[in-house]
């Protein structure tokens, strides 16, 4: 639990350290205008949704293959490195749908 913990900081000292940049290049903006601060918020606020859909997205990943793992697959033995495959090859998003329809519904759990 521990390692997960200091990993998740890891993330999230990383994200902060490459946004540094970009909050110090809109501090150091001279125009005057509104628009380009709201413009600039707008940026910050868009480039830490995406941040954080990421983080989000890296932890379900590492989830389902800690899961994969975990399953109990019986006589079919070449279903853990299909299953492996199958997350690692086809993303987040895709690999994770399919892990959940194949995978999760018909193979329990190990004991």
């Amino acid at each position: 639990m521990m390692k997960l913990v200091r990993n998740f900081s890891f993330v999230i000292f990383s994200m902060l350290v490459m946004l540094t940049p970009v909050l110090a290049q809109t501090m150091r903006t001279t125009s005057s205008s509104q628009a380009d601060g709201a413009a600039g918020i707008f940026f910050i606020l868009f480039y830490c949704c995406i941040c954080i859909f990421i983080l989000i997205s890296v932890v379900i990943f590492i989830y389902l293959i800690i899961d994969a793992f975990q399953r109990d697959y019986g006589a079919d033995s070449n279903m853990l490195l299909v299953s492996l495959l199958l997350l690692i090859f086809l993303g987040f998003p895709v690999g994770a749908i399919i892990y959940y329809f194949i995978v999760m519904k018909k193979y329990p759990k190990k004991s």
